[in-house]
């Protein structure tokens, strides 16, 4: 069997913003705020890369163990040959 990139892509990027005068915005704020949900993904599935736009992960660069290798969404699509462009957040 050939080797796999395993990859967690940080689905928050896809998410719409929501009014905070919604009545939705308390349960859009908690799936957004919790970002550690991904990394320990990452770590726990033995993934080679983290896939996100969120600023907040980059300090994962910085931290030698565990090593989670993070690159954003643009990158991620220019390198399969895919042309997109998300914002980061």
């Amino acid at each position: 069997m050939k080797d796999r990139l395993k990859v967690v892509l940080d689905t928050n990027v896809l998410l719409v913003s929501i009014s905070s005068k919604s009545k939705y915005h308390r349960i859009y704020d908690k799936l957004v705020a919790d970002d550690n949900k991904f990394a320990d993904c990452t770590i726990n599935s033995n993934s080679h890369l983290l896939v996100t736009n969120d600023k907040h992960f980059q300090v994962l660069k910085n931290i030698d163990f565990p090593k989670i290798e993070v690159t954003s969404i643009n990158d991620f699509a220019a390198q399969l040959g895919i042309n997109i462009s998300l914002s980061s957040r």
